[in-house]
């Protein structure tokens, strides 16, 4: 992802640079690599947190910046780490813990690099370090169990298939898991290992050997599925599994600390089913064909932004089921899935992080002049504050929109939608299309897939603009050759 979210609105550009955008008034600054990074850098992968902003670049550094809440040219970043880019084992992806803006994960194609930033701030005060360094002061947590290596000595040995597809923390278990090119999950336990110069210190810098036996592996398995992984999620109280897969166009349920899935969703382009077989010379380039995901627990919701689609589908997931008999869990399932129209395909989504919700909920209220005092109404929570279901921003080819759900739009959008799923009747016929008789065609209008006329007969509420302040838009009209989701059974 290269758009990130908090009191400032985040996004990468060429030659090393990131465009901040004040959420208050609209003010900019740009913040830019340190002179240790190659002119040519830049972000390919942007995370916040508070006012700490960390990015991943394209040959494979990091950096981590702290940024004031308001920005203005004259910026006053203060740079937390630099690590300049590792040719042996660079870095792709990396992500803040959820609960301690302190801690940071950064994952290379063979092992995560757990961090504290202060510390490492502290212990440096900002100044390039080496990878090597860098890992010295991390926990580590491998692709393969039993596969990491000590700092200095040289990669592990990974195969292509074993080698890390996305990561993501599961804070229900403590811990931080890993998915393979293959689908093989690794939960780890964090704080089972301390890092090598913890245990320096403890031992009054006397070299220690550093062995991953130390470290915990809670659970192992391999999660079938069509494509390589892209991304993943874990739901709040063990409840489950999300993973993407396919470049994000294929999003399973999976049950926790288990490999069975449960629930699957595909998303199609055209007349063909992604990554099918098509000879046509106008037949769209499946590398092409890309969505990017964003799981919000409060709402049970998973975010869907599609390459090729102007719209963002909100995937539903069905609460727990509260009559089923005791001990008996009951399967994960899509509950919905509802179409909000926006104005472009996306190229990137940022949304706005659980923690920060409430505080940011009040800045939009008082940005956009939308109180409930005259002007506009708007539903608002038991504090006053509005309800907002979907704080988000969207890069495109054209720039930067932002798009606001209201909690009672998607309300609305989910008591018009058709129907809930899974489909309990026969499911209805579907016709297969001429050209192409092998493939999926759902109707025009698929039980528990919304379309935008039938959740918003008059054009739904999500509220977009342009990020330098620009007026409301109309919602654009449906390309006939856009993605539709099509349900599966696992």
């Amino acid at each position: 992802c290269t758009i990130g979210v908090s009191h400032w609105i985040a996004y990468a550009m060429t030659k090393g640079r990131v465009r901040l955008i004040a959420r208050a008034n609209g003010a900019r600054a740009l913040l830019k690599l340190p002179p240790t990074f190659s002119p040519n850098s830049s972000i390919v992968d942007l995370v916040t947190s508070g006012n700490r902003l960390a990015g991943v670049t394209s040959d494979g550094g990091f950096v981590v910046w702290e940024v004031p809440p308001m920005v203005d040219d004259d910026i006053p970043s203060l740079l937390l780490v630099s690590v300049p880019p590792s040719q042996t084992n660079p870095y792709k992806s990396i992500k803040w813990h959820p609960s301690d803006p302190d801690i940071l994960a950064l994952a290379t194609t063979t092992e995560v690099h757990l961090i504290n930033v202060q510390r490492l701030y502290h212990a440096h005060g900002g100044d390039s370090i080496s990878q090597h360094i860098l890992a010295s002061d991390a926990e580590v947590f491998p692709a393969v169990p039993g596969g990491v290596s000590i700092p200095g000595s040289g990669m592990p040995s990974v195969r292509m298939d074993q080698q890390i597809a996305a990561f993501a923390f599961d804070l229900s278990h403590g811990g931080l898991a890993t998915i393979s090119q293959e689908g093989t999950i690794n939960l780890w336990s964090i704080g089972s290992q301390q890092p090598p110069s913890y245990q320096a210190q403890v031992n009054y810098g006397q070299h220690m050997n550093y062995s991953q036996q130390e470290q915990q592996l809670l659970w192992s398995g391999k999660v079938p599925g069509e494509g390589a992984p892209s991304s993943l999620f874990f739901m709040d109280q063990a409840q489950g599994v999300v993973i993407g897969r396919k470049r994000n166009t294929v999003i399973q349920l999976v049950a926790p600390k288990s490999t069975s899935v449960q629930a699957t969703t595909k998303f199609v382009l055209g007349n063909g089913v992604f990554g099918s077989a098509n000879t046509s010379s106008n037949a769209p380039d499946d590398r092409e064909f890309f969505a990017h995901l964003a799981y919000d627990p409060r709402i049970r919701c998973i975010w869907a932004a599609s390459s090729h689609r102007s719209s963002l589908m909100a995937l539903r997931i069905a609460p727990p089921d509260l009559l089923a008999k005791p001990g008996v869990d009951a399967p994960l399932h899509f509950e919905q899935i509802l179409d909000f129209p926006i104005l472009h395909p996306t190229i990137s989504l940022g949304i706005l992080g659980t923690s920060d919700v409430n505080e940011m909920e009040e800045m939009e209220r008082g940005s956009s002049g939308m109180d409930g005092s005259g002007g506009t109404a708007v539903p608002t929570g038991p504090g006053g504050e509005m309800a907002m279901a979907l704080v988000a921003y969207v890069i495109h080819a054209g720039g930067v929109d932002q798009v606001l759900i209201g909690k009672q739009d998607l309300e609305t959008a989910s008591q018009a939608a058709l129907v809930k799923l899974p489909v309990q009747s026969s499911p209805p016929v579907q016709q297969p299309r001429q050209d192409s008789p092998s493939i999926i065609s759902p109707p025009p209008t698929a039980p528990g897939i919304a379309n935008s006329a039938a959740v918003h007969p008059n054009g739904p509420r999500d509220q977009q603009k342009k990020a330098g302040g620009n007026p409301w838009y109309d919602p654009p009209v449906f390309a006939p050759t856009a993605p539709v989701p099509v349900m599966q059974s696992p």
